[in-house]
Order: C-alpha cells, then structure tokens, then sequence
C-alpha cells in the first residue's frame, strides 16, 4: 500500500473512531448497510493498518506533533482494552468516559494528519 493510501485508510477508521454518530447507527443495528463493532474498530486500526508502523514510518513522514497525536490514540486505546476483558460489548463502551476521551483523542489525530 502506497504510503498516501495508508494515510488514508488510517484517517477513514480514526474517523469512525471519533464518531460517536456512526458508532451508534453502526453499533446497535440502526442502519443495515452501517456494521461495525468497538473490537473491529480497534482491530482495524492497531491489526489490519499496523498503527504502529504507520505511526514510525518514515515512507509515511509524520510530524513529530501529528506521531504524538497518535501515539496518545494508540495508548488510550490499548490501556481501555486491557481494562476491559474479552469482547468489548458496545452497549457498555458507547457511554463509556474513557471511550469519550478516546473519540476526542481520535478527533485530534485525525485534525493533524489532515493539516
């Protein structure tokens, strides 16, 4: 994948990331064309995209300001999964103030790499 499409596959899930109005259609079933679940979203971004890579790639040449962004996405993210065991249940995230935090993190992420 060209660096340009990496850049933006990652901006697509970080955006959905820090939605909450997608999240809730796609969630709780209120679109059928709109499916996704908090454990896709996290496997997407930190699995399928390599976040990690992505955030040192230096093909990809992130500011030092836009790789902070994400790498404090990236650790709010892993630190409410472990605090979480097994599947997230999106009834119990949705509200959740840690995921609040997480989808304004995504939001400033986001806003930076398209700066």
């Amino acid at each position: 994948m060209s660096p340009e499409n990496w850049k933006n596959a990652i901006c697509d899930v970080v955006e959905q990331i820090s939605n909450e109005r997608f999240q809730r259609t796609a969630w709780f079933g209120l679109d059928p064309n709109v499916v996704s679940s908090p454990d896709e979203l996290f496997c997407t971004l930190l699995d399928d995209f390599i976040f990690d890579d992505f955030l040192t790639s230096p093909e990809v040449n992130l500011t030092s300001k836009q790789r902070a962004a994400g790498q404090d996405l990236k650790n709010k993210l892993e630190k409410f999964a472990a605090s979480v065991p097994g599947q997230l249940d999106p009834r119990q995230v949705i509200d959740d103030e840690r995921w609040r935090e997480i989808r304004l993190a995504a939001q400033a992420f986001r806003q930076k790499l398209m700066s």
